[in-house]
């Protein structure tokens, strides 16, 4: 199927926040119970929920009840993530989410519309383990990508989806391309495209390549090789990702930020990778729209580079003032000197709308169609941790937007 319109459907959650310079990790928090469960699916007493991922009549566990989440994957995978309380929250909490968009959006004959491709996107880092080293292992993410994929993949109601549920934070040990014999340590933040059809099932990925300090990759390993878990027990080299494809001779392979999808050709980049897409002059083809998944990570007029009234999109996940969820329409390019301009060249910018200055000032974004806000009490509400600074924590407007969808 072609598609004729794109719709994005930010799922925007805080995923970590800064007390004074140091970097936290944000814990998920408990399993969401039957009570809570019921208070967000209540607005469909009598339908069934659309996707099936959550269960309403099987309850799992007594004390306090907790509605299944219908997960799927390999045994040993499932054993895996079931295993982890945290990795467990997080899975629950990111299918109750996606449920509760496709549920709405079936359930409510203002928002349909036939040939709509959905992006449901979360922010960086939602797949985060909240200690200090703040990486899973390999076989964890392996876990995390295999139950995902499996869950969400064969679900008929997502056809149209593409669900990206934030980026997953792991290490991995791999020859060393430079050294041969030499084993070293590699440091991943992955994002996942889930599509419930045939492309995406199994799970499309797209790197991060460049880390900042809200990575904490790989220097806030440096001296912690004696505390480290038995799974990620490694006293030698931890490098980047980006270190890592340089060392293959492999740097700069911009496919991997390039989605075709039934017609539909964007660009992805994750936080400090913005830019990434007007490194490369020799990517010419055409995307109509680009996503930023980030922590953050602002958006840069002049790293945009969509056809002529092409989208951007971005969600964010820093936990701090300014704008965490964004829909743009690109209406040309130009230069300082007002010029029409090539939008691969380095110097060119962006003209949008609506304008920085336009959200700055508080106006609803015209795009927005409707909103879930989850505001405090509410179930899928992320309870800030005790040190947050507040006053940062009560700008991020939690909750699930619904743009209205635009045609490509």
């Amino acid at each position: 199927m072609a598609y004729s319109h794109i719709r994005f459907i930010p799922y925007h959650t805080p995923t970590i926040y800064l007390a004074g310079t140091a970097r936290q990790e944000l814990p998920a928090g408990m399993l969401l119970d039957y009570r809570e469960q019921q208070t967000i699916f209540e607005q469909f007493p009598d339908l069934k929920l659309a996707a099936g991922l959550v269960d309403r009549e099987k309850v799992l566990g007594k004390k306090p009840p907790i509605y299944t989440v219908k997960l799927s994957g390999a045994p040993d995978c499932l054993k895996r993530v079931k295993s982890d309380a945290d990795v467990f929250s997080r899975l629950q909490r990111t299918l109750t989410a996606l449920e509760l968009a496709v549920t709405t959006l079936e359930s409510r004959k203002d928002l349909k519309k036939d040939g709509v491709l959905n992006i449901f996107a979360m922010p960086e880092f939602f797949f985060r383990p909240p200690d200090e080293l703040g990486s899973y292992s390999e076989d964890m993410y392996k876990a995390i990508a295999n139950v995902l994929a499996a869950t969400i993949g064969p679900k008929k109601a997502l056809k149209n989806w593409l669900v990206i549920p934030g980026t997953i934070m792991w290490s991995g040990l791999r020859n060393d391309p430079a050294g041969l014999k030499k084993k070293v340590m590699v440091d991943h933040n992955t994002a996942l495209l889930i599509n419930g059809g045939v492309e995406f099932r199994g799970g499309m990925t797209v790197e991060k390549y460049f880390p900042v300090s809200t990575d904490g990759m790989p220097s806030n390993r440096q001296g912690y090789e004696n505390l480290l878990p038995k799974d990620l027990a490694f006293k030698g080299e931890w490098i980047t990702t980006a270190e890592y494809f340089k060392r293959q001779d492999m740097w700069g392979n911009v496919n991997e930020h390039i989605i075709d999808f039934r017609g539909v050709r964007m660009g992805m980049e994750i936080c400090a990778d913005h830019g990434m897409l007007k490194c490369y002059p020799f990517v010419t083809k055409d995307i109509v729209a680009q996503l930023l998944v980030s922590c953050g990570r602002p958006l840069v007029k002049s790293n945009v580079c969509t056809t002529d009234n092409g989208y951007f999109m971005r969600i964010d996940g820093y936990h701090g003032a300014g704008l965490r969820r964004d829909f743009r329409k690109i209406n040309g390019y130009g230069n300082k000197k007002r010029e029409t301009f090539d939008r691969w060249d380095a110097s060119s910018y962006a003209e949008m709308s609506p304008t920085t200055l336009d959200l700055l000032s508080k106006k609803a974004n015209p795009y927005i169609e409707h909103e879930i806000p989850f505001e405090k009490g509410h179930p899928l509400y992320w309870v800030p941790p005790k040190d947050a600074n507040m006053k940062d924590w009560a700008f991020y407007r939690q909750g699930i937007t619904f743009f209205e969808p635009q045609a490509i």
